[in-house]
């Protein structure tokens, strides 16, 4: 199920105000559920630590809250780097107490209930949605929140806690290790960029996030004029108005929301933001995506844009886009730059298909009409060397239909 980002980023909110209760406001449909003390107490009083389950229907989530202001929860913040917190203890003890909350409410065994909790989170509390979705196996999303894969060996994580979680609630039903559920990581400034995420999940750049990580490559002094704006665009608020944005409007979700880059006027404005997206798929590693690939990526979309006119669609996964023009032309490319480009000039099509950004094979087809209700199509394909661009081979084919039938 896609995950809907408008909606964690609401939930993620409310959560900051709504702290284990039940009387707090619903949120589109979404009510709070207050977990008894037979399901989630603490281990101490930790102010850094908040969370709140919400119900709609046969579903549930737990929403983490992000970080508060106040010292004991910005103390925290530096340890999300490698060192264990109660705060983490609390996130994988409130997520265990929803799953076994979940499971007594529809009287089934863990791992069917496991399909019926999500997580959410912003900020710290995208850190957090990641822990419990990697240590249960649930789907979720973190909202510009840093990466928990650094945890993955703690001692903490991989066995204490698994083995309290199985003394309070699920035995032995509770595996040794899950993978990740579908969890979509939203980067929207530098701080989804600590820590590593976890592999399996999906990690997508807001423009704001590109901008920034494109600005501290660049050098300090660059990076220090984007800081203002990088902290506007972690604030709920702008993510929300962001992804409201990018559901209403396809393009917005390629283009971003800064209208000074003016993507709309310029086919490298489009080209440099869809590059930077499906090169962005560094999921469990550090940094940034690599830039020369990155603008070998850029390079040839702004190519195959610049020979197009009127409108083009934009469909996007997590690691590569497909292209359309107006006129049937089209472009499939991937991050590692794997790219395949049709371009439709009235009656040829001519089809590029590019391996490690080299071209190895070009076919041109001609359509004809020989005679009434027929088509004759001429195709001439060449085959290049992929070390030495030289060519390699040529078949010539024609095919001739009709009435839609071959003859």
């Amino acid at each position: 199920m896609p995950s809907n980002l408008v909606l964690d980023a609401k939930l993620s909110k409310a959560a900051y105000d709504s702290y284990n209760q039940n009387n707090t406001p619903t949120v589109d449909g979404w009510t709070p559920v207050l977990l008894a003390p037979a399901y989630f107490v603490p281990a101490k009083a930790d102010p850094a630590f908040g969370a709140q389950l919400y119900q709609k229907g046969d579903q549930f989530k737990v929403v983490y809250r992000g970080t508060q202001f106040n010292v004991a929860d910005w103390a925290n913040n530096p340890y999300i780097g490698g060192v264990w917190q109660q705060e983490m203890s609390d996130t994988i003890r409130f997520a265990g107490g929803a799953l076994k909350y979940v499971m007594d409410i529809k009287t089934v065994d863990l791992d069917e209930a496991r399909k019926f909790l999500s997580t959410t989170g912003h900020s710290q509390g995208g850190f957090q949605s990641e822990l419990a979705a990697k240590f249960y196996g649930l789907p979720g999303t973190s909202l510009d929140g840093p990466g928990m894969a650094q945890f993955q060996t703690n001692s903490m994580f991989h066995n204490t806690l698994r083995q309290e979680m199985r003394r309070e609630f699920f035995g032995d039903s509770l595996g040794g290790s899950y993978a990740i559920g579908q969890f979509d990581v939203r980067i929207y400034s530098v701080i989804g960029r600590i820590g590593f995420h976890e592999v399996g999940t999906s990690v997508s750049y807001s423009l704001s996030g590109q901008l920034t990580i494109g600005g501290w490559l660049a050098g300090p002094a660059v990076g220090a004029v984007n800081t203002a704006a990088q902290f506007q665009a972690h604030r709920l608020n702008f993510i929300i108005n962001t992804e409201t944005l990018r559901a209403q409007n396809p393009l917005f979700r390629i283009i971003g929301e800064n209208g000074s880059l003016d993507p709309f006027s310029t086919r490298s404005g489009i080209a440099q933001s869809l590059a930077n997206d499906i090169t962005a798929v560094d999921v469990a590693g550090p940094g940034a995506p690599d830039p020369v690939q990155t603008l070998a990526v850029k390079n040839r979309i702004e190519e195959f844009l610049s020979g197009q006119a009127g409108e083009i669609s934009i469909q996007k996964n997590v690691d590569g886009a497909l292209i359309q023009s107006a006129n049937g032309s089209t472009l499939l490319i991937r991050g590692n730059g794997d790219a395949l480009k049709s371009v439709v000039d009235g009656s040829t099509t001519t089809t590029n298909d590019y391996q490690n950004n080299r071209l190895i094979l070009q076919s041109v087809m001609v359509n004809s009409a020989p005679a009434a209700g027929q088509l004759l199509q001429s195709e001439v394909t060449t085959l290049y060397d992929e070390n030495s661009g030289n060519v390699s081979g040529q078949i010539s084919s024609q095919t001739l239909l009709e009435n839609g039938q071959f003859v």
